[in-house]
C-alpha cells in the first residue's frame, strides 16, 4: 500500500510542517503582500470549503463534496502544504470513486490538517513572515 494511503485519523501526517514558507514565499518571488493576501483568502475560505464537504459528504452528493475538495487542495497548494495538499487529494478521490466511507474517514483528517495550516498561517503572520 501506497504510503499516502497510510494516512488516519490516529496516524495523520503531523510528521511534515504544516506547509513550506521558504518554498511558497520563492513561488511568490518574495512578495509579502501577496503572500499576506494569500493567508487572507485562506482563513475566509477554508471554513466555506470545509462547511460545503460537510454537507455533501453524502451518498448523493459526493459530486459537490469533490468539487469542495478540489477547490480546498487549490486553495492549500498556494502555501506547499503538502499535508493538507495529500489529504484532500486522497478525500477527492474516495469521492469520485463513490467510495462514501473513506471519504468520510479522510475528510476528518482533512478538518484537522485544515487547523494545523490555519495555526501555522496564523503564528507567520504575527511574525510578519521574513
Amino acid at each position: 500500500m501506497p504510503e499516502q494511503l497510510r494516512i488516519s485519523v490516529k496516524n495523520p501526517p503531523t510528521a511534515q510542517l504544516a506547509y513550506d514558507r521558504e518554498l511558497a514565499l520563492r513561488r511568490l518571488n518574495g512578495e509579502l503582500s501577496l503572500f499576506r493576501d494569500l493567508v487572507g483568502f485562506y482563513f475566509e475560505d477554508s471554513g466555506r470549503y470545509l462547511d460545503e464537504g460537510r454537507l455533501h459528504l453524502t451518498g448523493e452528493g459526493l459530486s459537490d463534496f469533490a468539487r469542495a475538495m478540489h477547490r480546498l487542495r487549490g486553495l492549500a497548494s498556494n502555501f506547499e502544504a503538502r499535508p493538507l495538499v495529500d489529504a484532500v487529494q486522497l478525500a477527492e478521490d474516495a469521492a469520485r470513486g463513490s467510495q462514501l466511507e473513506e471519504a468520510k474517514r479522510l475528510f476528518v483528517i482533512v478538518e484537522q490538517e485544515v487547523e494545523r495550516l490555519r495555526d501555522a498561517l496564523e503564528g507567520d503572520r504575527r511574525l510578519d513572515v521574513a
